[in-house]
Order: C-alpha cells, then sequence, then structure tokens
C-alpha cells in the first residue's frame, strides 16, 4: 500500500468516526469528547490509569500504558480510552 492509499484509508476511518488522534505539548487542550467534556492531559491520562491499576500518581504516560497493557490487556487499554472518549 503505497502513501496516497494509507492516508486515504485513515481519512475514511476517520470521517466513519472509527479514529482517535493524540497529540503531544498540549495541542488538543481545548478538545473535548462527544459528551462535550475535556480530554484529560497526558498527566491526568496517566493518573487515571495509574488509579485503575491501584497505583499512585505520578508515573509517565508510557511507563503507566505499559504496566496497564502487562496487569490486563491491550483490549482493556484500548477499551478504556474508548470509554474516555465517549463520556
Amino acid at each position: 500500500m503505497d502513501n496516497d492509499s494509507t492516508l486515504r484509508t485513515a481519512i475514511r476511518a476517520a470521517l466513519g468516526g472509527e479514529a482517535m488522534l493524540f497529540l503531544g505539548a498540549g495541542a488538543a487542550k481545548d478538545a473535548k469528547n462527544k459528551g462535550d467534556v475535556s480530554l484529560p492531559t497526558g498527566q491526568e491520562l496517566s493518573d487515571l490509569l495509574a488509579k485503575d491499576c491501584g497505583l499512585p500518581k505520578g508515573y509517565s504516560l508510557d511507563s503507566i500504558a505499559e504496566h496497564f497493557i502487562d496487569k490486563y490487556s491491550e483490549t482493556k487499554l484500548i477499551n478504556t480510552l474508548i470509554v474516555m472518549e465517549k463520556l
């Protein structure tokens, strides 16, 4: 699949509501989910995942995401993010 085909496929998926956008450095600071609730910052998301794992706040997002996957599964992480998106 060439880059043009990949981009077209990604755009179709996004327009069909089957995509999640992750941005860094506060680019999505004012973004809202479908329930008009502000999306969490990276640290807020990290703290939410840590709480689900029974751990204290303060972990980096990449390390807590790895721990979350190890403790539960990639599927549970994806489902958790989907639920946050719909709140």
